[in-house]
């Protein structure tokens, strides 16, 4: 049986397709179209058709396995952590969990809670470059680096590839191609391929050029500091913020992603004592969502999230 695969465009997606399709060759079955997904549709998936009506690929429709992303009641298989994923309150009150169907958001990553469900639920037996890639995957999706800088120099093979991700998000190529590696090779020999290293040295040289517009750009304030970072042509990682000012505890950035404003918002992981806010729910009214610790949302006009990131900022200035 052929299914079609929907997964959040960042690494933690990719890396749950890789575990599905390792689970589905194993038995037999397998993945024919690999559609990255992001909050820019939700407009469009919460219609009870979408997988019949969208216009994200052309040909034939299999069964939709969804991964680290919004729930939807078609879904054969859905697997997703975020605590803010219900989009519509019937799809809320009506969902009952299935070994075909989990939210468990105390989970790190989706990697992490779409291995267990296979083990538990499917006996699945991941070979160990997979148990590696989901530890890896914890590391990356739950902020449990060792220390920002950890996240600046980028020493690992897993690091390596979550740069390629950054740097070809729309590529074909971390598409099927990735996914289908990460599915067979441990993370080393994926680190040690030539597209990987391409992006890397691209990685390291537009760090450079994204400090000096991160420099030119960012703004301090009381509890945390503010970047927009929408006209700029190279961001620097996402815990770059919390390199240069170890010390506060919150982060607010705006950049462009598909040609919307988008809004991240993190708290500070390294603190010894983190604040209470949940950022997820913080950014639910706005129409995004996330976890405890990180969030973001998209907007279509800069006033809109120039306005939100103003509110936000205000709230946090409170806390």
């Amino acid at each position: 049986m052929k299914y079609d695969i929907y997964f959040h465009n960042d690494f933690d997606g990719r890396a749950c397709a890789a575990l599905m399709l390792h689970f589905l060759r194993e038995r037999g079955d397998d993945i024919e179209n690999y559609i990255p997904v992001n909050y820019d549709l939700l407009t469009q998936w919460v219609d009870e058709d979408f997988f019949e009506k969208h216009n994200l690929f052309r040909g034939r429709r299999n069964p939709a396995i969804v991964v680290d992303f919004l729930y939807h009641p078609r879904a054969a298989f859905w697997f997703e952590h975020h605590p803010t994923t219900f989009k519509k309150e019937s799809w809320q009150r009506d969902f009952k969990p299935t070994k075909f169907h989990h939210l468990e958001p105390q989970y790190s990553s989706c990697c992490h809670l779409v291995y267990d469900a296979l083990v538990k639920d499917f006996g699945w037996r991941p070979p160990r470059y997979l148990t590696e890639l989901t530890k890896w995957l914890d590391v990356i999706d739950g902020a449990h680096y060792k220390s920002a800088k950890q996240t600046i120099e980028m020493k690992e093979a897993a690091l390596w590839i979550f740069a390629f991700i950054e740097q070809y998000e729309h590529s074909p190529k971390s598409r099927f191609w990735l996914i289908d590696l990460l599915s067979r090779k441990p993370l080393a020999a994926i680190g040690r391929m030539p597209e990987i290293k391409k992006a890397l040295a691209i990685y390291r040289k537009n760090l450079a050029k994204g400090e000096i517009l991160f420099d030119k750009s960012v703004q301090r304030f009381k509890t945390g500091t503010f970047v927009d970072l929408t006209k700029a042509k190279y961001e620097p990682p996402h815990f770059y913020e919390n390199y240069r000012y170890p010390e506060l505890p919150y982060v607010v950035r705006l950049a462009m992603r598909d040609g919307m404003f988008h809004m991240r918002v993190g708290v500070n992981p390294w603190l010894k004592v983190k604040p209470d806010v949940h950022i997820g729910e913080l950014l639910k009214p706005y129409g995004g969502g996330g976890h405890k610790a990180v969030g973001g949302v998209e907007f279509r006009t800069r006033k809109q999230a120039e306005d939100a990131a103003k509110e936000v900022l205000a709230f946090l200035d409170t806390k």
